[in-house]
């Protein structure tokens, strides 16, 4: 990881830590449940007068919600390696879908401590940038913790990918609720500023609906604005 700034190295940094713990919650989780399954197995295959159609029966169902633990574990892990190597490089090409998926991935046990329902939607056409990728994952992250955290129960918040017309891959960032505060949520301007500056990235904002909070967010491909520049 590469920053500038002292405090954006710091939030970067406080960021990668805050993802990691609620990945390693998310697989203490998922390794409690298949254990407790495989002990579940273990009384039933040793049961004095265990019917043994039954038996096998129950087994199998026991094994698809363990196989079903155990994906659900793998998807967390392949997500958050890719996250972590993200960060070896400054700038790297990569597909922002591929960014925003692994992100939605490690955020979703974040959104489900709200009762939020964190979604995504993936444009076809999103061209490949060269760009900071870790960079950008902690903007979209600044950008979409504060609305998790704003929301009442029952709110989402959809992260879409899409083109503009000149191919600069767009994030938008949408929350429906159903509180007052979101109207006031924002991430600190410093990161913010400190962020899109680093990226050449823009940013616009469309709070009119009371209850609705837009954020729109391009991001080219840093050899193409330094050519423009």
């Amino acid at each position: 990881m590469s920053c500038p700034d002292k405090n954006l190295c710091q939030g970067q940094i406080a960021f990668q830590g805050r993802i990691v713990a609620g990945a390693t919650h998310e697989f203490q989780n998922h390794l409690a449940v298949i254990k407790e399954y495989g002990g579940l197995i273990n009384d039933l295959l040793n049961g004095k007068q265990a019917n043994g159609k039954r038996v096998i029966k129950r087994c199998r169902e026991i094994s698809a919600n363990i196989n079903e633990r155990a994906n659900r574990a793998a998807v967390l892990a392949d997500a958050l390696n890719r996250f972590a190597h993200r960060g070896d490089a400054a700038v790297s090409a990569f597909r922002i879908n591929d960014a925003v998926e692994d992100l939605i991935a490690l955020l979703q046990r974040f959104a489900a401590q709200h009762n939020i329902a964190l979604e995504a939607k993936y444009g076809g056409r999103v061209a490949e940038v060269i760009n900071n990728p870790s960079l950008l994952q902690y903007l979209v992250f600044l950008l979409t913790a504060p609305l998790i955290d704003a929301l009442g129960e029952g709110g989402k918040v959809t992260l879409s990918t899409s083109a503009a017309k000149d191919k600069t891959p767009v994030i938008e960032i949408k929350a429906e609720g159903t509180t007052s505060s979101l109207a006031d949520t924002g991430p600190a301007p410093e990161f913010l500023k400190e962020c899109l500056n680093e990226l050449a990235a823009t940013l616009s904002l469309d709070a009119a609906k009371k209850k609705i909070r837009k954020y729109t967010l391009s991001i080219p491909s840093l050899a193409e604005t330094r050519q423009i520049r």
